[in-house]
């Protein structure tokens, strides 16, 4: 997700169960699988490190991209794509 920083600098307190960018994302996971989402909301993952602010008026913005874009290279990679058995492959790795 690419986000606007001064609406969600983070992902919030974990702990709530609503009014945080992280509650809104377990809530969409468990709408889009059709589970209920008090029993299910702590199935949704989230990495260490996932988040990275981009500013193109810091020093250091260079390196902020690069993180970017190796996270999203990351997602992208082909080498551990399957294809062909009509599921789609993208939210892990095989």
């Amino acid at each position: 997700l690419l986000l606007n920083k001064d609406v969600y600098l983070t992902l919030g307190d974990f702990k709530r169960e609503s009014g945080t960018l992280a509650a809104l994302i377990q809530e969409a996971w468990c709408s889009a699988l059709s589970l209920p989402y008090h029993q299910h909301r702590r199935s949704v993952h989230f990495c260490k490190g996932g988040v990275v602010h981009m500013n193109s008026n810091h020093s250091d913005f260079m390196r902020q991209w690069q993180l970017v874009m190796e996270k999203a290279n990351y997602l992208a990679k082909e080498a551990t794509k399957h294809y062909g058995d009509g599921l789609r492959s993208f939210g892990c790795s095989r």
